[in-house]
């Protein structure tokens, strides 16, 4: 493929032109790799041609994709997230995908299915960065911790019944990409709950010291949402906000986690 991409800023982001993800799988996947690994998410735009079969086909060739109990029937390793006034949006908080399980996903590829006239924008941030800008000295503090991670932390509270299957883990409050060896500040404040070995207070005010690095303006891009539109992100280095700004518009997202 002949690509062109163009950053989105200096952080993170890159729109990527050219690019026909409804092509051969495999082949696309080893063209984008490098640049998801370099900026960490990728917005391509006038993908008309992907279908729920191509969109979990090129996902596969990055990873892992599983079948969800609650996918699209037919495609269930789609997960359908579509809120509007009788189910409001609850993503609009910076997290990491899954940050409550062992092993949570490497990326996903989200593809717009309907969209509000205005607004429904997803910002994410490049905790790389921001492991970057913290001082020295709280480098060395966070190195040595760990924190856990509770899916019980967002859920509503007659809900957390649901949730007995999934008990919280603990994940080291920095860590190493798999690919890149960058180092990456890993807790967000939808499902970190506690500083392992600290006392209660003192975690907390490092967690929400910690948590406002992702509200950083300077590591930040913006995705806006058009037609056709499809993304791809690193959730190991990112993490995401999308904002609820549309009701009583409609909003409907269709994607691909990747182990």
């Amino acid at each position: 493929m002949d690509l062109r991409v163009k950053p989105m800023t200096p952080a993170c982001g890159a729109e990527v032109f050219g690019a026909d993800l409804a092509g051969p799988p495999a082949a696309v996947a080893r063209s984008l790799r490098p640049l998801l690994l370099r900026h960490g998410v990728l917005v391509f735009h006038e993908q008309a041609t992907l279908t729920p079969e191509a969109q979990i086909a090129l996902a596969r060739c990055f990873g892992h994709v599983t079948a969800l109990p609650s996918g699209l029937p037919g495609h269930p390793e789609i997960a359908r997230i579509d809120h509007g006034v009788d189910a409001p949006p609850t993503e609009n908080v910076w997290h990491s995908d899954m940050s409550f399980l062992s092993h949570p996903p490497m990326g996903a590829l989200l593809r717009a299915v309907v969209l509000p006239p205005v607004g429904g924008d997803t910002l994410f941030a490049d905790m790389r960065t921001a492991w970057r800008r913290l001082p020295d000295r709280l480098k060395e503090i966070v190195r040595e911790l760990s924190a856990e991670h509770d899916i019980a932390k967002c859920a509503p509270a007659g809900d957390r019944g649901r949730f007995a299957g999934f008990p919280p883990v603990v994940h080291p409050l920095m860590r190493t990409h798999p690919e890149t060896g960058e180092e990456i500040l890993f807790a967000n404040p939808a499902y970190t709950t506690r500083v392992v070995g600290v006392p209660e207070a003192e975690g907390a005010a490092l967690l929400n010291r910690l948590f406002r690095m992702a509200s950083v303006p300077e590591i930040q891009c913006r995705v806006r949402w058009a037609e056709r539109t499809v993304v791809l992100w690193d959730n190991r280095s990112l993490q995401h906000y999308a904002v609820a700004d549309y009701l009583p518009a409609r909003r409907i997202m269709d994607r691909v986690s990747i182990a």
